[in-house]
């Protein structure tokens, strides 16, 4: 006996996307996804999000063919099924998922800060940053190079430094934290006036740490002493390279760190198809270990920049994103979440191409975060289900999160996905 009625489901870990012209079921356990545009099976996803992905539909939509279609295509994807609600007395229950990921309210008493609430705060912070110094402008990539990724700076128009004691004040609220990585950059961090203080107190405090520098700041291989002392089991040294460098003075650093048996990573700042020639040249000549090119967008070069950063829909799906990914992707930008940056002058920043949210020379390190958390408009929550026009495509969910890139561009679809 055929049922006249049955009860349609999309099983929990089913990713859905309604936008005004199409629609997206991901599967986050197996990867495999279903879009289309057939008004009619967006409106059955309508309503199956406002009915906690159970649903009843008639005979006719099973005999409907592109809904036939669409039913098999879930059950062979292992997304959902459907079957007569004669065989269940009442309509099943489907548990959904809840994608909070932070709490909305923060309980914690700033006034009187205990070191349970230091606990709350800090298990939010995964990464510090601190600019130990700044150097006066000089015209080269490093000048506009900062705001995209993590490089030396070259601003103002005179040499600054932060404070030793307030860079250890930093330091020390981390040794109560699970903080995955702390970076160390400057104009030239070999001038800082306390390095070698600086570098023991790393060294005790056990972090992943990675020391950032310009290549041509190591070619006095006389003045890198302190480097000798830092720890080999968590340090990693960052060499830049910009685009105007030769292979004999590349040789000269690769060796010295080379026998000092220093971890050591060199990232080639890359504009333009010559520069990542000349780059790959010099990594195989010279037999680099470890290194990494690094797009670098300047005016005049987009085209470059777009074939090396861009992505598309293949690119997104390559991902794998699971069920904690996009509910992450849904509130938090992973890349700015939990991250905090100090410059010279005791700003603090989430992103350094935002406004600071304090200043470490009249707030403490727990202020800073709290900050943070209780305004979740800004970077750590910016998500691209906020911004135009990512937030009218289906894939914004499983796309990765809004990049230093986007920011610059003052472009937030790095892609070729049509919406």
């Amino acid at each position: 006996m055929k049922s006249d009625t049955y009860w349609f489901y999309i099983e929990p870990f089913v990713h859905i996307e309604i936008t005004k012209s199409a629609y997206l079921l991901y599967n986050s356990l197996n990867f495999t996804y279903i879009t289309g545009v057939y008004p009619e099976i967006k409106n059955m996803l309508t309503e199956l999000t406002h009915n906690n992905s159970v649903i009843k539909i008639s005979n006719n939509s099973i005999k409907d063919i592109k809904l036939k279609e669409f039913f098999e295509k879930v059950k062979m994807n292992y997304m959902g099924d459907y079957f007569p609600t004669s065989f269940s007395g009442a309509k099943p229950v489907q548990i959904a998922p809840n994608h909070e990921v932070i709490p909305k309210k923060i309980d914690v008493n700033m006034e009187v800060l205990h070191q349970a609430d230091r606990y709350k705060l800090l298990e939010k912070l995964n990464k510090i940053t601190l600019y130990i110094n700044s150097e006066p402008t000089d015209k080269s990539l490093y000048d506009f190079s900062f705001n995209q990724f993590l490089c030396n700076i070259n601003i103002g128009e005179t040499y600054n430094e932060l404070k030793y004691n307030k860079s250890e004040e930093i330091l020390k609220s981390l040794y109560d934290s699970e903080i995955s990585e702390i970076n160390i950059l400057g104009g030239n961090i070999l001038k800082y006036s306390n390095l070698k203080l600086l570098t023991e107190y790393l060294n005790k405090l056990g972090k992943q740490t990675n020391y950032y520098f310009k290549y041509k700041d190591l070619l006095d291989t006389k003045k890198n002493e302190t480097f000798q002392n830092i720890s080999k089991e968590s340090s990693i040294l960052k060499v830049l390279v910009e685009n105007s460098y030769s292979q004999k003075e590349i040789k000269i650093v690769n060796d010295y760190l080379l026998i000092n048996n220093i971890n050591t990573n060199f990232i080639f700042l890359i504009t333009n198809k010559k520069d990542f020639n000349e780059a790959e040249k010099t990594i195989n000549n010279l037999k680099i270990k470890n290194s990494q090119y690094l797009p670098l967008y300047i005016k005049g070069e987009f085209e470059f920049f777009k074939e090396a950063v861009f992505i598309d829909e293949v690119d997104i799906m390559g991902l794998e994103n699971n069920q904690i990914n996009i509910f992450q992707n849904q509130v938090i930008n992973m890349l700015d979440f939990g991250s905090l940056l100090f410059m010279p002058d005791g700003n603090c920043y989430t992103n350094i191409n935002s406004e600071p949210i304090g200043n470490i020379y009249n707030k403490s390190v727990y202020q800073l975060i709290y900050n943070c958390l209780t305004k979740q408009d800004k970077d750590w929550f910016l998500t691209r289900n906020k911004i135009e026009p990512c937030k009218k495509c289906m894939f914004n969910a499983l796309c990765p999160p809004i990049s230093n890139y986007e920011r610059v561009i003052k472009q937030y679809n790095l892609c070729s996905v049509k919406i």
